[in-house]
């Protein structure tokens, strides 16, 4: 494994498909500030365009669209995929198993190829035949001398200077300092909170690009101010690779850093605690040190509601309900709001869909993550559900505890988080004790919308859409007492979770009526 430190002035091919010209990755970089940095990572696959821009915004063939964004074949099957799994995390996936994945907040990315492109591969990159000693070769099939004729070489810039801004490998002169730093993360193979990864992932390479971005800051003055930047750099892209083996660890603590930016039109600030790539404090007025605890005196009726949405093909005959039932919930909610201080901030996740390892997804609408009233409404009418094919099926509570890690609530707010799926199996029971302790904690209402009919010990001429800890709901619209003392206890993890955090769980039926649109909405009264 060949391992440099690169700053460019123009933009470099990283990755191409020389036998069939399926693929190319480039990357380009920008000044902002003064400062060379990268500025977006783009992707061309058969005859789609996928710019990745570190700024947050990504486009696809030139246009903002709704993520997941998906490209099938003429016979249906997956040609190219654009998600977001999280808030810092972009992925592009391919039909033949391509997978680029960005960490937006640390400008990094990691690319993956399948077998079958096995040395028909090159660029940057080097060559894709496993074999380190031909990785700085030309396009021409000559070897590079220096890391500066290397990459301009590889350059896709038709006004590329021939001077680059290159950092050379490190040479230990300025680094020692810092050695104990890097190899608290890299070497120290019992206590490095990286060290679950170490069997998968080599971490040798990263250990000198830790000392050589160590080097070359320590060059720079103006960045010597934190001593934990190239450690920290570094492991982020230890851990982008650690993805692609299925291994996610989260940031060493020692990189827990907590950012201010301030809105010109209001005086809240936004705090944002990067931990790992996806967890996010907010917090308005105070600045609060880590590890620290803030008291919020004053209550403001803000509403969070986070819609997580199973797209298995066991929901496929339920998404126009589905769509409908969110439409109508927001359509209630913008009302009670209309003459109110408070504000309602959406996000919607979707799960077990088109990808084989059913990971959750966030659904946005251009690069808007939270969505108002009018932009969720937008979304949900565009959003295509694409149910996967398989009988495999996700552990539900996981899914909630990925919601949890994804999704920052706002602290000073009402947290509400509707899942809509089909029967959970019996394997969520395992963490259903610290799943509910995560939700009293942080006091999230649950509800529950299932394909599952509420149980009854009786036969009753009225069928039961809903049950919440005191009533039953009727589907002629009305509120159900007199049934409340037939109804079976309910072993459904999710409909105990919903009970028990003050929610309901409901029952999706076919052609729902006007009545029981009321009773949807009836969770948010």
């Amino acid at each position: 494994m060949q391992v440099f430190n690169f700053i460019g002035r123009c933009s470099y091919l990283l990755a191409r498909d020389f036998a069939k010209d399926r693929f190319s990755v480039w990357l380009s970089h920008i000044v902002q500030d003064g400062i060379l940095q990268r500025g977006s990572v783009s992707i061309q696959y058969m005859n789609n365009f996928v710019q990745i821009n570190f700024n947050d915004r990504v486009l696809v063939n030139s246009k903002e669209v709704h993520f997941p964004w998906i490209k099938k074949s003429e016979f249906g099957n997956l040609e190219l995929m654009v998600s977001r799994p999280s808030n810092h995390l972009v992925r592009v996936d391919t039909g033949d198993g391509i997978i680029l994945e960005c960490c937006m907040h640390y400008k990094i990315c990691a690319l993956a190829l399948p077998k079958w492109y096995h040395g028909k591969s090159a660029g940057m990159f080097g060559i894709n035949d496993l074999e380190p000693q031909n990785d700085f070769m030309r396009p021409n099939r000559t070897m590079s001398s220096t890391i500066e004729e290397f990459a301009h070489y590889w350059t896709v810039s038709m006004d590329c200077p021939a001077a680059q801004a290159v950092s050379n490998p490190y040479n230990g002169t300025r680094a020692e300092s810092h050695h104990m730093k890097c190899a608290a993360l890299f070497q120290a193979r019992i206590t490095s909170p990286l060290r679950r990864c170490f069997h998968y992932v080599d971490p040798t390479p990263y250990m000198t690009l830790c000392l050589a971005e160590v080097d070359e800051r320590a060059e720079m003055n103006k960045y010597v101010l934190d001593s934990m930047i190239a450690p920290c750099n570094t492991s982020a892209a230890y851990l982008m690779v650690c993805r692609m083996f299925g291994i996610a660890l989260q940031m060493p603590k020692e990189c827990c850093k907590i950012f201010a930016s301030n809105h010109n039109d209001s005086k809240k600030w936004n705090l944002f605690l990067l931990c790992s790539f996806s967890v996010t404090c907010e917090v308005w007025s105070t600045t609060i040190n880590i590890g620290e605890q803030l008291k919020v005196v004053h209550q403001q009726s803000n509403v969070d509601v986070v819609f997580v949405i199973e797209e298995h093909n066991c929901m496929e005959s339920y998404t126009e309900m589905v769509r409908n039932i969110i439409i109508q919930m927001v359509k209630l909610l913008s009302g009670k709001f209309s003459n109110h201080s408070g504000t309602v901030r959406y996000s919607v996740f979707g799960f077990g869909g088109e990808r084989g390892e059913h990971m959750l997804h966030r659904h946005m609408l251009h690069h808007f993550k939270y969505l108002t009233h009018s932009k969720l409404i937008e979304m949900i009418n565009m959003m295509e559900f694409d149910a996967a094919n398989t009988e495999q099926r996700v552990d539900l509570l996981e899914i909630l505890h990925q919601v949890l890690s994804e999704n920052p609530f706002r602290p000073v707010s009402q947290k509400v988080i509707v899942l809509l799926s089909c029967e959970a199996e019996q394997k969520t029971k395992n963490r259903f004790y610290d799943i509910r302790s995560e939700f009293l904690e942080k006091q999230i209402y649950f509800h529950f919308i299932t394909t599952k009919d509420i149980p009854l010990r009786i036969i009753s001429q009225k069928k039961i859409l809903g049950v919440s800890p005191t009533v039953l709901f009727a589907e002629d619209g009305k509120v159900e007492t007199e049934l409340k003392h037939h109804m079976l206890h309910l072993y459904e993890p999710c409909s105990i979770l919903a009970v028990q955090t003050n929610g309901t769980t409901f029952s999706l039926l076919p052609n729902v009526t006007h009545h029981q649109y009321i009773l949807y909405n009836s969770m948010f009264d």
